[in-house]
């Protein structure tokens, strides 16, 4: 064993756990991955039933002012995700000018192309 813990093995041996050297290193590292996905996936659940809880807490009010209001009816708003490349409008505003540009040096003609 060298410092830090690690077993030093010949390559073609295997290890306690039956693995060789050389796939120990994989092995390894998927195993870290894993865990942090199922660190994530268990973040993720306790996130899901905080956002339930507001949810039920928001049906109460709105049912303490509004009795008779269909929550049913109610449609999920699904965040829009920025997108990173552009600010915000600069990317329509490259496509009209664009499209200005096109529309003074071709004409007609361009614009059949398209």
């Amino acid at each position: 064993m060298i410092p830090g813990g690690t077993a030093v093995t010949i390559p073609g041996t295997k290890t306690a756990r039956g693995i060789s050297m050389a796939e120990s290193h994989v092995v390894t590292g998927l195993v870290a991955k894993r865990g942090q996905l199922a660190g994530r996936i268990e973040q993720c659940r306790r996130e899901l039933e905080r956002l339930v809880a507001d949810v039920g807490h928001l049906d109460g009010s709105i049912k303490l002012f509004a009795p008779d209001y269909k929550l049913e009816g109610i449609r999920a708003k699904v965040p829009r995700q920025r997108n990173q490349f552009f600010r915000q409008g600069e990317c329509q505003r490259l496509v009209l000018e664009i499209f200005r540009d096109a529309g003074t040096e071709g004409g007609a003609k361009t614009w059949k192309a398209c």
